[in-house]
């Protein structure tokens, strides 16, 4: 399971171009140094020439998954709070005993999967910070009306 930034960025320059900027991000990570210079830089080469339209398109796509990973975060706590709930009823209920391990073995699951999807989405550094150099180039480019200026920190 990918997380949801990863997939946006593969999406957006392709996964060479992905692969690139992770090995960058680790380089910087490594050397305790997060300037970003060299991402930002090969980010906005590549979005300079692309029409505004397409710019606000990319734009409102990354405030979409900016938006989705925040709900994924906070809607985790109310799928534990839910399965807990759930499962007090079922005990409850004191249903055949066949019934009530499908019914918790079904819970089980799909607690496992919204805990695997919340990790993955909640703890992606590279990814999180690939996305924040994204939006300071997507910003420049679309307020700046293409005017090049230094990268924020």
């Amino acid at each position: 399971m990918n997380n949801l930034f990863k997939k946006l960025m593969r999406r957006e320059f392709g996964p060479g171009n992905y692969e690139r900027y992770c090995r960058y991000i680790y380089e910087e990570i490594e050397q305790h140094t997060l300037n970003s210079k060299r991402v930002f830089e090969e980010m906005y080469l590549l979005l300079q020439t692309v029409d505004s339209p397409v710019l606000k398109k990319k734009q409102r796509r990354l405030e979409q998954t900016l938006l989705r990973s925040l709900t994924i975060c906070r809607g985790y706590f109310m799928t534990v709070v839910a399965v807990v709930a759930t499962a007090g009823m079922v005990l409850l209920l004191q249903p055949v005993e066949q019934v009530l391990y499908a019914l918790l073995a079904v819970l089980g699951v799909g607690l496992a999967y919204k805990t695997v999807e919340y990790f993955v989405n909640r703890y992606c550094y590279v990814d999180a910070r690939m996305v924040l150099i994204y939006k300071a180039v997507l910003e420049q480019l679309c307020n700046k009306g293409g005017q090049k200026t230094v990268m924020p920190d």
